[in-house]
């Protein structure tokens, strides 16, 4: 007589989210040392940080565009990472002329890093657009091309 039982379905392994983030880490890295090398200032006012995020976001739109293997979302969400690190590590260190030290901290800083995912995922949807519309460069990557088979002698 056959076992009544059922056999249990075997639970799947979730394939892991690859993290773009963490591939161009050392890459935003570098970017952000060059654009500390380049700041003289010990104060930006709020329109010089915002430009500045704005032209730093290009900047990692550039540097994510290239890869293959990764949605338009997990590349909007390495950008937006890439400006919040950006943000703690260039601007946030800066003082805001007429703004007192303990208000920057603790009212100033939070509600910009709050937004920045919405300003700056705004920013990726338009020059997302633009590409598209314009057919500026190729903003959806190609694939690489089937290797050629070894020939033997």
């Amino acid at each position: 007589m056959a076992d009544p039982t059922p056999t249990p379905t075997p639970t799947p392994t979730p394939t892991p989210t690859p993290d773009l983030f963490a591939e161009i880490k050392t890459d935003v890295a570098a970017l952000i040392t060059q654009y500390k090398a380049d700041i003289t200032a010990k104060s930006m006012s709020i329109t010089a940080a915002f430009s500045l995020m704005t032209e730093a976001a290009g900047d990692f739109i550039q540097l994510v565009q290239p890869f293959t293997g990764y949605t338009g979302a997990q590349k909007k969400a390495a950008v937006i990472e890439a400006v919040l690190v950006f943000y703690q590590s260039v601007i946030a260190p800066l003082g805001i002329p007429g703004v007192p030290a303990l208000i920057e901290t603790t009212v100033v800083e939070p509600l910009v890093e709050k937004e920045i995912p919405v300003i700056v995922g705004a920013i990726v949807d338009g020059v997302v657009a633009i590409y598209q519309k314009y057919a500026v460069g190729a903003f959806t990557p190609t694939p690489a091309p089937a290797p050629t088979p070894a020939t033997g002698s």
